[in-house]
């Protein structure tokens, strides 16, 4: 299997490329750093992993739509003409998209979703995420994912969120249920390398590869 890097010399995707060619498994990461050469690994790439912005995704996108292959979008930000966009894509190719592809976030969501069901609504609730300097969106994806399970359970909920983009930091995201009396209950998940993101994204990049067209999340990959 091939597996098409979009953006693979970037903090992301450099990574991604390093633990496929490090690999057990057969396949071959080739890096794909602009919209000519990805209309030109059509006949190389089995599938694609996208690891570079919102705006330069929709850039690619007509290219996605020529080659016809399965997609991991592994970047956010995007907006909801954007998110649009995205959805008519998945009529035509498969595609696996998430905010955070770490296996331990996911679990992380899970946690919440069951905290916030549990704890009842005396409970004010918090979301504190951290960033590096460079990271253009906010709140997170991870953190709107946070937003969307507590309201599932807790629809009519105010959310307080605060950003920090400083340093180099990988990311960071910290909740906190804050009763009566102060009483406080924090869950944090931290990350201090992108090597979990890779791990996942090449995860569903061989997960995506066998499935029909539609968008998929990773809650589909792991259930």
């Amino acid at each position: 299997m091939k597996i098409g890097i979009v953006g693979g010399k970037g903090k992301l995707g450099s990574i991604v490329y390093t633990m496929i060619q490090s690999s057990d498994d057969k396949i071959e990461g080739i890096i794909i750093e602009n919209n000519n050469e990805l209309i030109d690994s059509i006949k190389n790439a089995d599938v694609y992993i996208d690891c570079t912005t919102a705006n330069v995704f929709m850039q690619n996108y007509d290219a996605y739509t020529k080659n016809g292959k399965p997609l991991v979008i592994a970047t956010t930000g995007f907006s909801d003409m954007q998110l649009k966009h995205i959805n008519q894509l998945s009529k035509v190719i498969p595609i696996i998209k998430s905010a955070n592809f770490s296996i331990g976030a996911y679990k992380y969501l899970k946690i919440i979703q069951y905290a916030a069901n549990v704890l009842g609504d005396e409970y004010r609730i918090g979301i504190i995420e951290k960033h590096h300097k460079y990271k253009k969106d906010r709140p997170s994806g991870t953190a709107k994912e946070m937003i969307k399970v507590i309201t599932e359970v807790r629809p009519n909920k105010i959310i307080d969120v605060e950003s920090i983009r400083l340093f180099d930091i990988v990311g960071e995201h910290e909740l906190y249920f804050y009763g009566i009396g102060g009483e406080t209950i924090e869950l944090s998940h931290k990350i201090f390398n992108r090597e979990s993101f890779a791990s996942g994204a090449i995860t569903a990049a061989k997960w995506i590869l066998m499935k029909q067209n539609g968008l998929y999340s990773i809650s589909d990959m792991l259930e």
